[in-house]
């Protein structure tokens, strides 16, 4: 028999309405204790919805309720369970699950809910992960990718990959004890495009992690430009709110400033930074120190000609270390140019500092007269270049299209397709792919079949792990100690 456990799996703040799940084999006879209403609960039907009211121990009223009762096997964890519709209040809440615990139900831990449905086979562990990647998804991929991984799709691709592994293993060890009635002979010549075509599944898998785990974390798109450019003015256009400070007055940014925004079917973790200054760009062109710090007067920068020095503001300059610091790990830099200015060696730098990087070249203040041809861009840049104003919003559209386009590219949702987003996930594949290579190397040097075997059966084990499948017990306990309450 199983122990019941209740626990709230909705927000704990005011709110119109909280759920609060009950699960285990008492569930129904616990509820009941605590209920005043038109039926028993212990004798209703299964997926039925009854009003009445939560009681303490002494009666008196906690709140009216809507109770649903879901009897075994129709439901999440498979158990009997029952969900009270309270009102939102949090001192209601804390009073009703109080009023379970003096019942017999116990706290539920995090995630136990869905360890169960796991445990009692409603759900595989790749399932299981993926519910937790549905509730936690910023953007529209990864909705869509989770809700595959839960309807099943990375577990078909799995299941039918293991189907082969036990099938060539079983037929392998039956030859092998019964060699008169199967016959070896060119089964190693057989075997190798099986493995071939395995191999080549599960590596499409794993090259997928890239990809998925920076949509489903977001894009770290980095906006980077000189003072008064219009970073900030961009940064707001793109969240549809006022964010980032916006004046005239040039180097208001001093410090990065990082919000979430989405963008179709992807999720930017949008980073405004310090505004870089000429002087800072030509520092880091040729390779000279951080400015030192010179007594009450402030920060100064030898100058190269080593006559004098120049002023530079220290929060400033700190400012910009720390944006040329977010540039290191960026998915995405947006160069941002003052299409109104002339073009100078300055903007040459920047290109230079966003190297290596998926990069978009940005010309903003579109609506005032241009000063810098775009062939002078791209002399410099080998890269998109597009036309904005953050102030009359044209351009807009096409930018947010571009970076859709740059990381989507229209064929993600593929009715098969599913990408990985799970680290756990991707290392058993990854080992099942060392396998199944070890498998063909046997077959190339031309060792016996009974070699193969233990390399098919690693195979068959790791993958077995993806989905769950004779997985330890400390792995289940880690994973789902991750969940949130409730759940």
């Amino acid at each position: 028999m199983s122990e019941c456990i209740a626990a709230l799996s909705t927000g704990l703040s005011t709110a119109g309405i909280a759920i609060i799940r009950v699960s285990g084999d008492l569930s129904t006879k616990i509820v009941d204790n605590v209920y005043i209403g038109m039926h028993n609960l212990t004798e209703v039907p299964t997926h039925t919805v009854h009003y009445g009211f939560i009681v303490d121990k002494s009666g008196k009223k906690i709140d009216e309720v809507l109770i649903t009762v879901m009897l075994a096997p129709r439901t999440y964890t498979r158990e009997d369970v029952v969900e009270i519709s309270c009102h939102g209040n949090p001192l209601v809440i804390r009073k009703i699950l109080s009023t379970l615990y003096e019942a017999g139900a116990r706290p539920a831990e995090p995630g136990e809910f869905t360890k169960r449905a796991f445990l009692n086979g409603r759900l595989d562990l790749a399932q299981a992960e993926s519910v937790m990647d549905l509730i936690g998804a910023q953007s529209e991929f990864s909705r869509k990718n989770a809700l595959k991984e839960l309807s099943g799709v990375l577990t078909g691709k799995i299941q039918r990959i293991r189907e082969t592994l036990i099938h060539e293993t079983a037929y392998i060890e039956a030859a092998l004890d019964d060699p008169e009635h199967y016959e070896l002979q060119n089964y190693g010549r057989e075997l190798d495009p099986k493995i071939e075509v395995m191999i080549r599944e599960l590596e499409a898998l794993s090259r997928s992690f890239t990809q998925g785990k920076l949509l489903s974390s977001g894009v770290k798109t980095v906006i980077l430009g000189l003072p008064n450019a219009g970073k900030s003015s961009l940064m707001n256009v793109l969240m549809n709110r006022d964010r980032a400070i916006v004046s005239d007055i040039a180097g208001t940014t001093r410090d990065t400033l990082e919000e979430t925004v989405s963008i179709g079917e992807v999720t930017l973790r949008l980073v405004d930074t310090a505004g870089i200054r000429e002087s800072f760009l030509q520092r880091e062109a040729v390779g000279e120190r951080k400015p030192e710090k010179a007594g009450k007067r402030g920060w100064f920068s030898k100058k190269q000609d080593g006559k004098g020095a120049e002023p530079v503001d220290p929060i400033e300059e700190i400012g910009q270390e720390r944006a040329k610091a977010a540039l290191e790990d960026a998915d995405l830099v947006l160069i941002l140019i003052d299409g109104s200015t002339h073009f100078s060696a300055a903007y040459t730098r920047l290109f230079e500092l966003a190297k290596g990087k998926r990069s978009i070249c940005i010309l903003n203040k579109c609506d005032l007269e241009q000063n810098i041809p775009q062939v002078s861009i791209l002399r410099e840049y080998d890269g998109k270049v597009l036309h904005i104003s953050t102030k009359t919003l044209e351009g807009i559209a096409e930018l947010k299209a571009t970076i859709e386009q740059m990381f989507v590219k229209g064929q993600i949702f593929a009715s098969d397709d599913v990408f990985l987003t799970n680290e756990r996930q991707k290392a058993e594949i990854d080992k099942a792919i060392s396998s199944l290579s070890l498998v063909r190397t046997s077959i190339m040097q031309g060792m016996p079949e009974d070699m193969y075997l233990v390399d098919l059966l690693d195979a068959y084990r790791y993958t077995g792990l993806v989905i769950g499948e004779a997985v330890e017990d400390d792995l289940v306990d880690r994973i789902f100690s991750e969940f949130c309450m409730g759940k």
